[in-house]
């Protein structure tokens, strides 16, 4: 989810950030037709985790891809790398990121 945008910059609050990041967060559900009452989180939860789960599980992520770009590979376009190193981190943990930040 992209909430980034130049015209806001830094120039806001944490916790208009996250209020945004919810609104994003609720229509992507509805759009996904998988909304129910169960599923929906606050701003304050979407924050907490992020904090305590997705950033964590995003740097081992990165870990991974870091390592494999460090190794340059002849042929290899950036969906491979990010495809190798998604076998890597599944092969570690289990899961690939994107089931990580869904659970």
């Amino acid at each position: 989810v992209n909430v980034s945008e130049s015209i806001r910059g830094t120039d806001q609050t944490g916790i208009q950030f996250w209020r945004r990041v919810h609104s994003k967060y609720v229509s992507l559900l509805v759009e996904s037709h998988n909304f129910c009452e169960e599923s929906r989180r606050s701003p304050k939860s979407l924050e907490n985790r992020f904090k305590r789960q997705i950033s964590c599980d995003v740097q081992l992520f990165r870990g991974r891809y870091n390592c494999l770009r460090q190794q340059p590979r002849s042929g290899w376009t950036e969906e491979t790398y990010l495809e190798e190193a998604e076998k890597l981190f599944m092969s570690v943990y289990g899961l690939s990121h994107v089931d990580l930040i869904i659970v």
